[in-house]
């Protein structure tokens, strides 16, 4: 490779090393400013599944520098020619599985896992068994959607996100819901919930997709699923409920 080429990779990788920062400090200043809005009970009071994304995606951050790191320094020892566009998305695909870990105990989401199994078990062990899909994917669903919190809304989503599993109203009418106060018992959102998740099981085949499908929303999910770039196992989605599974299961 000659001078020029190598001027060239240095400064398309610098350029990418600062989009990257760009943009997580953007999207930290959005959480920031938005997140006191993003998430709250009906009776005003905050609920914190959203304002905790900023220590998870500080994380993410951090594991993104150290891969960046390691691609230069692999450049200047002469172990790679070239940094490929492969390399470069595996920036934010191939998160460490303890840095996932080390999210969730941050968010106190292990501890969060733990109570939802002792409040709620029974319920999502019913309604699991009766739909076909694992009880431990909607409980990590309900740590990463609500922070077992029932009472918690959304109301930066489409008319609200409600409940336990976070359930649009839109969507819960599809299975029987008559009204958002519906959304607010544990145990109707829970059914709503696993009913959701089994639909986009049985229309995709396997769990990561599912998950996967359960985060893009009722309208369109497993169509936005099919066209993913990559394995839906490497997914964000997938990746956060099998840590909170594992940290939970061990706390």
């Amino acid at each position: 490779m000659g001078k020029s080429e190598i001027a060239k990779t240095i400064k398309a990788n610098t350029s990418f090393l600062i989009l990257t920062i760009v943009f997580a400090t953007t999207m930290v200043t959005l959480i920031v400013v938005t997140g006191r809005t993003v998430c709250t009970e009906p009776n005003g009071k905050f609920a914190t599944a959203d304002q905790v994304k900023i220590s998870f995606l500080a994380s993410l951050l951090n594991q993104a520098k150290q891969k960046l790191t390691e691609t230069f320094n692999d450049f200047e020892s002469g172990l790679s020619e070239k940094i490929t566009e492969e390399k470069r998305s595996d920036v934010f695909a191939d998160i460490a599985p303890e840095v996932w870990e080390d999210s969730v105990k941050i968010l106190g989401w292990d501890k969060t896992y733990k109570e939802v199994s002792k409040k709620w078990g029974p319920v999502i062990k019913t309604e699991a068994k009766k739909y076909k899909v694992n009880p431990r994917h909607v409980m990590a669903i309900i740590v990463k959607e609500s922070a077992g919190n029932p009472n918690a809304v959304n109301y930066d989503a489409e008319s609200g996100a409600w409940g336990l599993m976070q359930l649009l109203f839109s969507t819960a009418k599809i299975y029987g819901a008559t009204s958002t106060e519906d959304l607010l018992d544990p145990e109707y959102n829970i059914h709503l919930g696993v009913r959701r998740l089994a639909k986009a099981k049985e229309s995709l085949g396997d769990d990561p997709s599912a998950i996967l499908a359960y985060h893009y929303g009722e309208t369109g999910g497993p169509r936005r699923v099919r066209q993913y770039g990559q394995s839906p196992e490497k997914s964000n989605d997938w990746q956060l409920v099998q840590a909170i599974i594992r940290t939970g299961e061990k706390s």
